[in-house]
């Protein structure tokens, strides 16, 4: 059975290289899923063309997966790879990303992660 804290599942285009793969996150993800989560966007991020990450059926996040998700968004800005962070509106990063003061409200969560990027890639 899989593990409901991790990845739902990551779907790599056909087609091999240059092609987009999405890694997309269910339900909890939290501290005890990190691992998981952590290994799912390495191998994402190590092939070929552009990294979508899924968050619409993501129904918690804690700050041990928010930490992976930050640090996958600047190891593939790193790498030259580009990451997006997709389905985050209305879910339970944003909320945690306020609780925790990275952003002013929970709008402004996609524009966190586009300049995250491009300022990794800036730098």
């Amino acid at each position: 059975m899989p593990d409901k804290h991790a990845a739902k599942h990551a779907s790599h285009s056909p087609g091999g290289s240059r092609q987009a793969v999405t890694v997309t996150f269910a339900e909890e993800q939290t501290v005890k899923s990190a691992d998981a989560a952590r290994a799912e966007l390495l191998a994402a991020i190590g092939g070929d063309g552009q990294v979508r990450v899924d968050l619409t059926d993501a129904t918690a996040a804690d700050t041990g997966f928010l930490q992976v998700l930050i640090a996958a968004c600047r190891a593939a800005c790193l790498r030259g790879r580009p990451l997006t962070v997709v389905g985050i509106e209305g879910g339970p990063v944003p909320a945690l990303m306020v609780g925790l003061g990275l952003i002013a409200s929970e709008q402004q969560a996609p524009r966190y992660f586009e300049d995250l990027a491009t300022a990794e890639r800036a730098a």
